[in-house]
This record gives C-alpha cells, sequence and structure tokens, in this order.
C-alpha cells in the first residue's frame, strides 16, 4: 500500500519536480490554431511549462492577404489533478497579458500529462480572445518533451579534438505505434584543425528508430535533404548533407545518461567528421556502433537494453511486445 502511494504521489508531482529540478519544459509536437474560418496546420510547435505556467508561442496567419500575429503570452497559475494514470488540467479560465501588451482572456484551457516507459506527453487546448477582436481563437497541441544534454564533445576529422560545450535537444515521442527520435545537433567552432579553423553549423534529425544491431536509435539520413552551413579553408556557405558514406546519427539512451554519435560530410568534402558526446563516452559507444547486439536482445520503449524477463511493452528485432 505503502508503494501504491508513493507511485501515485510521485506522478502527480511530476511535472512541478521536474520543474524545480531541471527549469522549465520545452513540448514540442504539432499544433493547430484557429482565427475565424481559418484553420493554421503547424508541423512542429513548441510550448513551454514552467512551475504552473505556460508559456504559448506566437501565432502568425494570413489576414485579408496580409500577415497577421498573434504575439507569445504565458498563462500562470494553472491548476491540475490526477494520479497514477497521468495528470489532467481540467477547464479553467485564465487571463493575462500578451508581449504585445494587450489583454488575453481566456474561456477554457484544458489539458493532460501522460508518460510512458519514459515517452512524456502533453496535450493543450485553450480557447481565448485576444485584445479587442470579437472571435474566439483556439489553439491545439500534442506535445513531446524535449530534453536538452550540455557537456563536451568529442570530434574525429583525421585527428582527435575537444569542444568545451555543446547542448543537444533530444525529443523521444510516438509516430503510430512506432516509438522514434529526433536530435537538434549543435553548432560548435574549432580552431587549429587539419583543415583550419571551422564552423560546423547546426541542424535536425529527424525520425530515429530503434536499431538493435546498433544498440540504439539510428538513422541514415543522406537521403533525408538535410543541409548545413559550414566553414572552413575554402568553404563558407550552404552544404548538402548528402554523401552515402557518412551522414548518419546513433542515439544510445542508458538510463539518465545518454550517448550520440554523429558521422557526417559537408558537400563534397573529403574526410569524415566524427563527433561523440559527451567526450568522456567516445570508447564506449565506438562499441555500440561495431558489435552487433545478439539477436535476441530485448529492449524497453527508451532504448535501454533489458533481460528477458522484463515485463510490460518491449523492443526485440525491431518489433514491439507486450509481455506479461
Amino acid at each position: 500500500m505503502k508503494k501504491i502511494f508513493t507511485l501515485l504521489f510521485a506522478l502527480v508531482a511530476f511535472v512541478s519536480n521536474s520543474m524545480a529540478q531541471h527549469g522549465a519544459m520545452k513540448f514540442a509536437g504539432k499544433a493547430s490554431f484557429t482565427v475565424m474560418t481559418t484553420t493554421v496546420n503547424v508541423e512542429s510547435d513548441t510550448i513551454v511549462y514552467a512551475g504552473s505556467d505556460f508559456i504559448i508561442p506566437s501565432m502568425t496567419y494570413n489576414m485579408g492577404g496580409h500577415e497577421a500575429i498573434i504575439p507569445s503570452f504565458t498563462i500562470k497559475e494553472t491548476t491540475y489533478e490526477g494520479g497514477y494514470t497521468g495528470v489532467t488540467w481540467n477547464e479553467q479560465e485564465f487571463t493575462t497579458t500578451a508581449t504585445d501588451e494587450k489583454t488575453v482572456t481566456g474561456k477554457i484551457l484544458s489539458g493532460t500529462f501522460t508518460h510512458n516507459s519514459g515517452i512524456y506527453n502533453v496535450k493543450l487546448k485553450i480557447q481565448f480572445k485576444y485584445g479587442q477582436m470579437p472571435h474566439d481563437i483556439i489553439y491545439e497541441i500534442d506535445g513531446f518533451y524535449v530534453k536538452s544534454w550540455t557537456d563536451r564533445l568529442h570530434v574525429l576529422i583525421d585527428k582527435d579534438y575537444s569542444v568545451e560545450s555543446v547542448t543537444y535537444n533530444v525529443r523521444t515521442y510516438l509516430d503510430g505505434e512506432t516509438t522514434k527520435v529526433d536530435v537538434e545537433v549543435p553548432t560548435f567552432d574549432m580552431k587549429n584543425t587539419t583543415i583550419g579553423d571551422l564552423t560546423s553549423g547546426g541542424y535536425t534529425v529527424k525520425g530515429l528508430v530503434m536499431d538493435s544491431d546498433k544498440g540504439g536509435y539510428y538513422r541514415d539520413y543522406h537521403e533525408d535533404g538535410l543541409t548545413m552551413h559550414f566553414k572552413a579553408a575554402g568553404m563558407d556557405a550552404d552544404y548538402a548533407l548528402s554523401a552515402a558514406d557518412a551522414n548518419n546519427i546513433l542515439v544510445v539512451f542508458e538510463g539518465k545518461n545518454i550517448k550520440i554519435v554523429n558521422a557526417f560530410k559537408p558537400g563534397a568534402m573529403p574526410f569524415l567528421i566524427t563527433s561523440t558526446f559527451p567526450e568522456s563516452t567516445v570508447a564506449a559507444i565506438e562499441t555500440v556502433v561495431t558489435e552487433k547486439s545478439a539477436d535476441d536482445a530485448v529492449y524497453n520503449l527508451n532504448g535501454q537494453r533489458v533481460g528477458n524477463d522484463h515485463k510490460g511493452l518491449v523492443i526485440k528485432n525491431g518489433k514491439k511486445y507486450l509481455i506479461k
């Protein structure tokens, strides 16, 4: 009984406790908003949960051939309730001020927070009036937690280099029944490398899926149409990441830690660049990349290897199974 009570309390307090430990939490996903008869679908939008407050992003739409913007605003001191099955924001009203000082009057705020094997999901719906606009605006988002990881980066060109501090933003989410990962590769600078001082620009790789042979979430993205800005000796432009023998990324979750290895070639560069994060995991992640997992390896939905007696949803040979 004591254990059940502890689980209930832990889930109800998850969002607030996470705020205290990790600061503002970002949730990114598909969103939409409706202004009068116009509905705008947003492929990827981000809300922030800070304490008991929601920070709503700006909304841009076309009105009579002109671009109109509803600025960002913060909904303060929201209330929620819940239990082991999740957290719910029941319908509540709110009043706040947008960043342009106009009043935002909320008729309805409702939503849910759920978690499943390391996948954290917030669904939020708000109905509000902005300033003197005569019609209600409805905004909805289905967002998944974006976790930021900051540490040293190891970079290999033909020699080993080190970058003092970079931040990866990693989003784990469900696409139908499939667990996927998006990775925001950071920008970093290095001096006095084999190819001179360089700047490696950031980009985002989407849709990594579990690869049991590699021991983590993996994607070969050379056909994804991605580009990056790269600056070095004789190079200073946006280049395609289209080399078939490079441009792949692996993310490995190990408990509360993460390992990321990214091998890429911008444009026609003859050098393969490999970055490993954090720097202290270089040897370990090389083992993951070069050694295949056993055919019967079992992973939970967060990509962590578990025993064959693990209960719940697991991934084996790239497929999901429910073990009771």
